[in-house]
Order: structure tokens, then C-alpha cells, then sequence
């Protein structure tokens, strides 16, 4: 029954928003895409800050095909997706076996690596980036709309959001969770951490391409500058706000809060960062388990008054 009533609020919230707040809803959407793959690797006590990187392949993959080779965007998304992924297997089986700290030290670099070729490129436009990409279609169907849009993104999101579910239910996901609990733990069952800690990586990637691939077909262009460091910071300021021990449901809230409070209380491109960097501050000392961790724990102590 309420999952039934989330899927019909979910169907007319673009009839029940303002065009403003559907255009936030779409962004947010991208956000929360790349915020689930940093709760992944996180769940293998894995910190990467190179997910915008792979966001960026995922764009640039679409918009690059789109424009110089005249492709459809439906095989955009998968060979975004894959390039990611070929790409986070390679760094990942280098860096990965020699230690946490290694693989961290690596993502900022290929982070900042990524991004540079591409601005420094005049094959992929340089920092102007590219622009006038078309829009999807399906036969004689256009997206044009923010509302169809908003429609592709929640059904990609269903994708990421049913593929996370059904693998933290499984048996790679009971793997991700023991690593979760400790290395040398994980390691006494018998697990491989670095192939489970590889298999996170490469899932991350590609959805974080695919959420670039999306991005790229709503805007109608890209832009070097769209895929820093400071991006990267920022998703994991998604799921640190939301809660890093709530998989699904941290990214979601964390990504909603860190986009539309911003935006309604008019904070500057200039004052974000500061913003940023206040918020992570506070997170970390007064709430380390983030809102869902607070309200969870408020819930508890609830029901434990109430029985006792």
C-alpha cells in the first residue's frame, strides 16, 4: 500500500511542482545516482573522490557520439557506462591490492587527470565543452519537456535503485557488508576482499556514467568545469548528510537537502564551497551518522520510553 502511494506521488509530481522545483528534482535525481555509487564503495570502507571523473566519462561518451558520429542516445548510455567501467577496473586492479590509501591517493589523481585532457582537448571541445547536442528520441518522439525528462530520470534511478537492492540482498552484498565490518574479519570468512572491493568500484563507475549520460542529454551541453574535484566533494557530502549507513535511503535525503536548500536560500557559486565545507564540519561533529542516522536513533529512544 505505501509503496503503491509513493509510485502515484512519484507519477504527478510533475503536475503537482513548479517548473523551478522539477528542474531540481531533475538534478537531484543525477545526484542521488552518483551518491548510491559512493555509499557502495563506502559499504567496502572504500573513499574515492574521482566519481565525478567517471560522471564526465559518462557525458562526454553521449555527447561526443551524439554530435561527431551522429548516434542515437539510447547506446550512449551503455557505452558511457562501460568505458566507466573498463577504465575503474583498470585504476581499480592497480590500486586496489596495495591498500585503501593507495586506491584514494590514485582516484584524486586520475580525478584531476580526467578532467584535465578533457578541458586541455580540442577534440572534446576544450573548456568551452560541447554544445547544441540533440535531444532524445524514441521513433517520432522527442524529449523536449522537463516532464519527460524528469520521466527517463526516475526510471534510470528505478534501474540504479533496483540493482543496488537486489545486490546488497545477495551474496556479494552479504560480502560488501563483511568488509564493511573489517578487513581481517571479511578475510576470516573466506571473502576475496579485492575482488569485492573491485566489483564495487566497477558498479559505481558505470552508474555514475550513466547518471553523466543523462545529464549531458538534459542540458544539451557539457563543460569541463561541470566535473572537478569539488563535484567530487560533493557527493560525498550527499551521502554524509544523509547518512552513510543508509545505502538506498541516505543519498536520497542527503542529495534532496544539499540541493534545494541552496538553492532557496540563494547561495552563491562563490559562497558554496564555504558552504560546503561548514556543512561537513557540523555533519562530522554533531551529527556523524547523518539525518537518517539522527532520526533513526530518535525513533529508537522513542519506542524505548514508550515500552517501558
Amino acid at each position: 500500500m505505501a509503496l503503491g502511494l509513493v509510485v502515484l506521488f512519484l507519477i504527478l509530481l510533475p503536475w503537482i511542482v513548479d517548473k523551478y522545483s522539477l528542474q531540481l528534482i531533475i538534478y537531484t535525481m543525477t545526484y542521488i545516482m552518483l551518491a548510491l555509487g559512493f555509499s557502495l564503495c563506502w559499504k567496502g570502507r572504500l573513499i574515492r573522490v574521482d566519481l565525478a571523473a567517471y560522471w564526465a566519462i559518462g557525458a562526454y561518451a553521449t555527447g561526443m557520439l551524439m554530435t561527431k558520429a551522429g548516434w542515437s542516445y539510447w547506446p550512449t548510455i551503455l557505452v558511457g557506462g562501460l568505458l566507466a567501467a573498463i577504465i575503474a577496473w583498470g585504476v581499480g586492479s592497480l590500486t586496489i591490492p596495495r591498500g585503501g590509501l593507495v586506491f584514494f591517493t590514485f582516484s584524486m589523481l586520475v580525478g584531476l587527470l580526467i578532467q584535465q585532457t578533457l578541458a586541455a582537448s580540442k577534440s572534446f571541445g576544450g573548456w568551452a565543452g560541447i554544445e547544441s547536442m540533440p535531444p532524445p528520441a524514441i521513433g517520432s518522439f522527442v524529449f523536449k519537456g522537463k516532464t519527460e525528462y524528469y520521466f527517463l530520470g526516475l526510471f534510470l534511478l528505478g534501474v540504479n535503485f533496483v540493482t543496488y537492492y537486489l545486490l546488497y540482498n545477495s551474496k556479494i552484498g552479504r560480502g560488501w557488508t563483511a568488509i564493511g565490518s573489517g578487513v581481517g574479519f571479511a578475510k576470516s570468512l573466506g571473502i576475496n576482499v579485492v575482488r569485492y572491493r573491485l566489483s564495487a568500484v566497477v558498479l559505481s563507475s558505470f552508474f555514475c556514467a550513466v547518471s553523466g549520460s543523462y545529464l549531458a542529454s538534459y542540458q544539451m551541453y557539457i563543460i569541463p568545469d561541470s566535473f572537478g574535484f569539488h563535484q567530487s566533494m560533493m557527493i560525498q557530502m550527499f551521502s554524509l548528510v544523509g547518512g552513510l549507513n543508509n545505502f538506498l535511503a541516505g543519498p536520497v535525503v542527503g542529495a534532496a537537502v544539499m540541493t534545494f536548500i541552496p538553492e532557496y536560500l540563494k547561495v552563491t557559486a562563490e559562497i558554496e564551497p564555504i558552504l560546503t565545507a561548514v556543512v561537513i564540519i557540523l555533519v562530522i561533529i554533531f551529527m556523524p551518522l547523518g539525518i537518517l542516522g539522527v532520526v533513526g536513533k530518535v525513533w529508537r529512544s522513542s519506542l524505548f520510553v514508550r515500552n517501558r
